[in-house]
């Protein structure tokens, strides 16, 4: 997976031929509580080491790691929304 890291995060200027600035809060709103239903959606799926006995230990490692990768990705578009959100209250 190629990613791109952002240099600045790109929000929105409210303004009176725009959205208005409650439904983009709204939006950002909805977006935070389902990436945080989704980490608690992911955290129950955490890899067990007993689903990984009869495959070894490496597999188990690497099903840890790309599932740490998971949390950590949504986690990160968690807080950007966040972000988004937190740009809003003083327009």
């Amino acid at each position: 997976m190629i990613t791109k890291k952002r240099v600045e995060l790109a929000v929105p200027q409210v303004n009176i031929n725009g959205t208005s600035k409650r439904e983009l809060q709204d939006q950002c709103l909805q977006a935070y509580r389902a990436l945080q239903d989704a980490l608690e959606a992911l955290n129950q799926m955490t890899p067990h080491g007993r689903d990984y006995q009869t495959v070894g230990f490496e597999r188990y490692d690497l099903a840890r790691s790309q599932h740490q990768d998971r949390m950590r990705s949504v986690g990160e578009i968690k807080d950007e929304i966040y972000a988004i959100w937190e740009s809003m209250e003083g327009n």
